[in-house]
């Protein structure tokens, strides 16, 4: 997140800059302005509306998922309990305990795959929300002048007349009011892509 930040401060800095022009270069006084990037990204009602969608899918999915290893785990009791009454060897309760570990490991291989699709998701939201959040402080900043923008995050202190946040949040938002992104749930070759080692 810091990367995409830095990388959104010198590409307005440097937008803001070149537009001036060569000839005006040698008198030019710095007008700043300061955007709290973080903050508007993540106030943003596209994105808390999409944060309540992936918390929502995230609860489904793992309900699913525990559900699933709730019936692993009862085959397995399952099997002892015939073991223990002598219904089925000892043989074949090793093949119950093994088929059992082998589907507990892909239950978790496919948790982390479920995982990753939400960080992806999230992240697209993310850099999308950036693109149009640079076009917005670009144009603000163009309007007030301002030849030098800097995230809030690296201010000490800013009079309240130099932050454009909340004329950004406002306009961010009258432009995306709501992000729709699908998240389909991983393949088999995605989850299986999964290290074997990974755990939740």
């Amino acid at each position: 997140m810091h990367m995409r930040i830095r990388r959104i401060v010198l590409v307005l800095v440097s937008i803001l800059t070149l537009s001036i022009g060569q000839a005006a270069r040698g008198q030019l006084e710095p007008v700043i302005a300061v955007v709290d990037v973080d903050a508007v990204i993540r106030d943003s009602q596209a994105m808390t509306t999409l944060s309540a969608q992936l918390l929502e899918l995230q609860s489904q999915w793992e309900n699913e998922l525990t559900a699933l290893n709730k019936d692993l785990a009862a085959n397995l009791r399952s099997a002892q309990e015939s073991l223990d009454a002598a219904e089925i060897d000892q043989e074949a309760f090793r093949k119950v305990q093994i088929r059992t570990q082998r589907d507990l490991q892909q239950l978790r291989q496919e948790a982390n795959a479920r995982q990753r699709k939400l960080i992806q998701a999230r992240r697209v939201a993310e850099e999308e929300l950036q693109r149009r959040l640079e076009e917005i402080v670009i144009r603000i900043a163009s309007d007030r002048g301002a030849n030098l923008v800097f995230n809030y995050s690296g201010i000490v202190i800013a009079a309240l007349g130099f932050d454009i946040s909340e004329q950004a949040i406002q306009e961010l938002n009258e432009q995306i009011p709501e992000l729709n992104i699908t998240v389909n749930a991983p393949t088999p070759e995605e989850i299986q892509s999964e290290p074997a080692e990974s755990g939740n």
